[in-house]
């Protein structure tokens, strides 16, 4: 899953919040990202409304949630298997 995917399922609104700070630290541009602020500002803030910069309507949003999820869990429990053999 990209960074754009990943800002709209955890919501455009937090993201634009935590980069409005942390992008001074990240990088040379000051301030949000426009594109960013106009979703926002248009109430598309990601997978909780339905739209951000993807749409999540229908099945897509619960598909796509549930395909990271197991990804995760997979990634997880491969990690805790190592870690149990050293």
């Amino acid at each position: 899953m990209g960074p754009i995917a990943s800002a709209d399922l955890g919501g455009l609104d937090v993201f634009k919040n935590i980069s409005a700070y942390l992008y001074a630290d990240l990088a040379n541009t000051a301030g949000v990202d426009p594109n960013l602020k106009k979703k926002v500002d248009e109430g598309h803030l990601g997978f909780k409304t339905g739209k951000g910069f993807f749409d999540w309507s229908g099945n897509t949003g619960q598909t796509t949630v549930k395909k990271r999820d197991a990804a995760l869990l997979k990634m997880l429990k491969t990690d805790q298997e190592q870690s149990q053999q050293r």
